[in-house]
């Protein structure tokens, strides 16, 4: 069985819809199915059929080697399969156009070609790719993974269309499509049920983890303690590359995770579960929350180690473009988390300045035993209690900025009294951490709810103007405060310490930034595949391969459709030397032989309108019958047989 007309084409176009690839599935779609009405084909023999599998050989391994060339393992494999029907497609459209119509089996593996020139493989063994390349075109729209509800529907309609041509017909007509929708029902349930067992067995593994790494990682920030911030301010290092239209005045701030419960020195989430989001099509576009009203637009690059991590954000982000994903997930305090993705990511983020985290918890106001005096000390003092809530963050803010100083130095605390007690009550000097805590505690107070909060500032421009760089000294903390049914950040670090850290920059800060930009082009070059303009010019890249298979094809012998079969069926029998040929040589030219497994008499019947005036069905049954006695006869009656057939052909009289 050949594939059904415009299955092919109708697959290619899934797949580009799929996996965005539509500068390869358009072409492709065009070139196989007109081979339905071309009238010529390619007198390839088996060295062609070769030379076109090794060149499907070579762009597959040449897709590996690039997507393997960086992200992670789960992300490189699942790339190559979203790329394979462009890999085989050479060698399927080898056989479309050929006058075989099939692919030597021997020419898909080197171990078979050295079988069948030992003998061992019968030269006859041939494949028909059609249908292994629609399951394998399916395969490859899938890890695309867009998670659209058309995405079943598709596939049955299109396993459905593949399969009725092989339907039994001695059955009832309604069992094939009772069948089929049973089929459909039982898969789309079985395929939620893993998905639900998947999701449940990734969130046990991921908790043991981190209970049994707990003292030495912490992928997902669950916990932070004071001064991990403060490690991070020792490195130059550029980790984010962000481009912004418009730049806020005291920089933009990016979270990356929230936190409200404090112990003992170190903020954690405890009782925060992750919620898996849904992607929109194409696939990588990540909705967060609801889009309503005008909204900014920013652009963030960014590393991730093996391709999971926590995406440093603004505070009301709404929405994600172009990240290719497996799983993104976010928490109830804003947190957004990835799994399974690409080394690095350049994403758009469409964001509003308030933040829609959700309502606060009953932590959100929680102010430790061993915080509670020294706090409300000076929340009296700074009248907050009287204060409206839009007036707390201010006023505190004027306080920080007043009466203390930013330093990354913190010297020796009086014996018994906790760093952030000596920092209150005593040196007043610390860096972000110990300003956003004390913020918190003060905000819960006044009576706010309010969260600590870790991430980045954006301030320092790179190259270009609309472009800024984010050093690991830029890592930052602050405050979110609940203030009329919204979350807003509350930042009350005095406003010189990013001049004071900028100060404290290595010599070699210039010559590591150009290795960093030289690292960063890379790797954008690297993963634009999900670009269209890396489509193109991908698609570029493979056009002269293409045109030296076309080179190399363009000399071969071209013959035209059908004739090549019919001619090989008929040189096959008996009696091919028979003078009957003349007459029917006119109907061989214009490929109107005998079709597979029908008799000469059969096909004499079906042509007659066609021949010549003079040979009459009665005429025809004469020169069939000597046709017959000349095949099948003796010698001597085979030989009277030819010469009879002769005679009448020509129009003389038979004797």
């Amino acid at each position: 069985m050949s594939v059904p007309p415009l299955l092919l084409a109708a697959t290619l176009m899934f797949w580009g819809w799929q996996t965005e690839l539509w500068l390869a599935a358009v072409p492709l779609a065009l070139v196989f199915e007109l081979a339905r009405v071309a009238h010529w084909r390619w007198d390839l023999n088996r060295q062609d059929f070769n030379r076109l599998a090794d060149l499907s050989t070579v762009l597959l391994l040449g897709i590996t080697l690039y997507h393997l060339g960086g992200g992670s393992m789960a992300h490189a494999v699942l790339a190559v399969f979203q790329w394979l029907p462009l890999s085989v497609a050479p060698l399927l459209a080898g056989q479309l156009y050929s006058g075989a119509g099939r692919v030597p089996v021997s020419s898909l593996f080197l171990t078979l070609r050295r079988l069948e020139s030992q003998g061992r493989l019968p030269p006859s063994a041939t494949l028909d790719l059609g249908f292994p390349f629609v399951a394998m075109a399916l395969l490859s729209a899938s890890t695309a993974n867009s998670r659209s509800l058309w995405f079943f529907p598709c596939v049955a309609t299109l396993v459905g269309w593949a399969l009725w041509g092989v339907r039994g017909r001695r059955r009832p007509a309604w069992l094939w499509p009772g069948a089929m929708l049973l089929a459909v029902a039982i898969g789309y349930g079985g395929q939620l049920g893993l998905h639900a067992l998947q999701r449940s067995v990734e969130s046990v593994l991921v908790q043991w983890l981190q209970d049994l790494l707990a003292g030495d990682t912490d992928p997902y920030r669950a916990r932070t303690s004071i001064g991990d911030i403060g490690v991070l301010k020792l490195s130059d290092r550029i980790v984010l590359r962000v481009h912004a239209p418009a730049m806020p005045p005291g920089g933009l701030l990016l979270r990356e995770a929230s936190y409200d419960t404090f112990r003992y020195g170190t903020w954690l989430a405890p009782g925060v579960t992750f919620s898996a989001l849904r992607p929109q099509p194409p696939g990588d576009r990540w909705p967060l929350a609801q889009d309503g009203g005008t909204a900014e637009h920013i652009q963030i690059a960014v590393y991730l180690r093996h391709g999971r991590g926590i995406l440093p954000l603004p505070t009301g982000a709404l929405q994600l473009d172009h990240l290719p994903a497996l799983d993104v997930e976010r928490n109830m305090l804003g947190t957004v988390r990835v799994g399974d993705g690409p080394d690095f990511v350049n994403l758009d983020v469409r964001f509003r300045a308030a933040g829609s985290d959700g309502p606060p918890r009953p932590s959100d106001l929680t102010i430790p035993d061993a915080y509670g005096e020294v706090v409300e000390r000076i929340a009296t003092a700074l009248g907050l209690g009287d204060m409206a809530p839009g007036r707390v963050p201010v006023r505190l803010a004027q306080f920080f900025f007043e009466d203390f100083r930013y330093s990354l130095v913190l010297g020796s605390g009086r014996a018994g009294a906790t760093p952030l007690q000596e920092f209150l009550e005593r040196s007043r000097a610390g860096h972000c951490e110990y300003f956003a805590t004390a913020t918190v505690l003060l905000l819960r107070q006044a009576g706010i709810p309010a969260r600590y909060t870790t991430g980045y500032t954006v301030r320092e421009h790179g190259v270009g103007d609309d472009e800024y760089v984010v050093r690991r000294r830029h890592a930052h903390a602050w405050a979110l405060a609940y203030v009329d049914g919204r979350w807003l950040n509350v930042d009350t670090t005095p406003p010189d310490w990013p001049a004071l850290e900028d100060a404290r920059a290595s010599v070699w800060q210039p010559l590591e930034d150009l290795w960093s930009w030289l690292g960063f082009r890379y790797s954008q070059w690297r993963w634009s595949e999900r670009d269209p303009r890396g489509n193109a010019a991908l698609g570029w890249l493979l056009i002269p391969l293409f045109a030296i298979l076309v080179w190399r094809l363009y000399g071969r012998r071209r013959v035209e459709r059908g004739r090549r079969h019919q001619a090989e069926a008929l040189q096959s029998r008996p009696g091919v030397d028979s003078p009957l040929w003349q007459l029917l040589t006119p109907l061989l030219a214009r490929g109107l032989g005998p079709r597979r497994n029908e008799t000469l008499g059969a096909w004499l019947n079906r042509v007659t309108p066609l021949l010549p005036a003079s040979a009459s069905p009665a005429e025809l049954r004469i020169l069939l019958e000597l046709h017959y006695a000349l095949r099948f006869g003796s010698p001597e009656s085979a030989e009277a047989a030819r010469i009879r057939l002769t005679r009448r052909l020509s129009g003389a009289p038979d004797t």
